[in-house]
């Protein structure tokens, strides 16, 4: 990059010098682990310039706009007491004398820092893991606020790995505490577009007796009401013959041609599938989302089913809806 900016900056616009700009702060080095390097920025901040240009003015942007003053002041003593553990005087000196923030007019905010206790690997069996303990801190935590007034909804829990996560999610479920985060807003997840992936499944191969099954057991649980779910299934795990197949289903107000969708393009089969079977869906976020990425692939690909469902194996767990506003419930996000 250096010959590049060298470049930009020897050159005149109107009479006007190029000039470089750099923003970075270096204790929030989030990148450190892809290979970024905050001795780079440090250095330049200091006597180091590997550019052409020998002006250089060093700006502090001292105040922060963002946070309350609560928060600004706990950093501000935080930093200054960690500025002694380190042994590189560059990082003891940045913590030490560049890290202190001014506050701004919203004064308030509060900080907490609890430890787990300290788990033993010889302990018996009985005793609580490490995440067990962790998930019961975050409960009581939960209630504990909720008793000071705050709604579930005023609550994030922030956590380092997707598998995190997860674990907080089941176990706040199992406590029965309401929540959105990315796995309940997944649209693979949504029990309506499995319904429509297993048909697809279907009309790709009728030999799929998995995804004629899971097809059949979505039909018997929410659609029909004459047969108990399993004989349903049975029943129409027994008609091998496509036409037989349909035939059978006519006598649950489904008639249908599995061969006429097939023939469709991808959107017009998917919108066949919606009015069939999921007309009282209409409205659901997940059907319609499902369908916006069914017709962008149809369009950009003028994709087919076989395609498409390849297309979705590899890309299903990227999509997720936007968590509904106004839901009163704790977000989990990584």
């Amino acid at each position: 990059l250096i010959p590049l900016i060298d470049n930009a900056t020897s050159s005149e616009i109107d009479g006007e010098k190029g000039t470089l700009m750099i923003v970075g702060d270096p204790k929030q080095s989030i990148y450190r682990w892809r290979g970024g390097k905050a001795e780079q920025f440090i250095e330049l901040s200091k006597e180091h310039n590997p550019f052409n240009n020998p002006e250089k003015v060093l700006e502090h942007l001292d105040k922060n706009y963002r946070s309350y003053s609560q928060i600004i002041e706990f950093n501000n003593e935080f930093f200054q007491l960690m500025a002694n553990e380190f042994e590189h005087e560059d990082y003891k000196d940045l913590y030490q004398n560049h890290s202190r923030q001014k506050t701004n007019a919203k004064t308030g905010g509060y900080v907490n820092i609890s430890f787990i206790p300290k788990t033993e690997e010889s302990e018996s069996d009985e005793a609580l893991d490490k995440t067990e303990l962790y998930l019961l801190a975050t409960l009581n935590t939960i209630q504990k606020v909720k008793q000071q007034g705050f709604e579930l909804k005023d609550i994030v829990i922030l956590t380092r790995k997707r598998s995190h996560g997860i674990a907080v999610a089941n176990y706040l479920t199992e406590q029965g505490i309401p929540l959105l985060s990315s796995e309940t807003l997944m649209i693979q997840n949504a029990t309506e577009v499995r319904f429509i992936i297993y048909l697809l499944k279907y009309l790709k191969n009728s030999f799929d007796l998995e995804a004629k099954a899971h097809f059949l057991h979505y039909v018997a649980e929410h659609i029909q009401d004459q047969l108990p779910i399993h004989d349903f299934i049975a029943q129409g795990m027994d008609k091998k013959q496509e036409t037989e197949f349909e035939n059978w289903l006519t006598n649950f107000d489904i008639s249908l041609s599995f061969q006429d969708i097939r023939k469709k393009s991808l959107y017009e089969s998917v919108e066949t599938i919606i009015n069939k079977f999921l007309k009282s869906q209409n409205g659901n976020a997940y059907v319609q989302y499902f369908l916006d990425i069914v017709l962008e692939r149809d369009v950009r690909n003028q994709a087919g089913i076989s395609d498409f469902l390849n297309y979705w194996d590899k890309n299903a767990e990227k999509f997720s809806i936007p968590s509904p506003e106004g839901k009163n419930a704790v977000r989990i996000m990584t």
